[in-house]
């Protein structure tokens, strides 16, 4: 019982079952689950919305990151392309 309990509302398991589903690397992967910890999101899933959110969240985070880089803000930026590219084009 306990197991569905925590399978019914889990917003962390959400969040990777979806970044799963999504044709990222594992590195990339990698960044978000950390960027979402950093930033101590309640429903991490919400990195994911949309383009505004997500760049609203990656902001914040850069700002406050030790890593803050050109580099890290390439990485970041593609990882974008690759979630709203289907948004990008329209």
């Amino acid at each position: 019982r306990r197991w569905r309990r925590r399978k019914v509302y889990n917003p962390r398991s959400l969040f990777l079952d979806v970044l799963r589903e999504i044709p990222l690397t594992v590195p990339q992967r990698d960044l978000l689950r950390h960027m979402a910890r950093e930033l101590r999101l309640e429903h991490p899933t919400v990195l994911l919305l949309s383009p505004r959110i997500y760049h609203e969240h990656a902001n914040a985070w850069m700002s406050g990151s030790r890593n803050a880089s050109l580099t890290m803000r390439d990485r970041i930026d593609t990882i974008a392309q690759v979630l709203y590219e289907d948004e990008a084009a329209e």
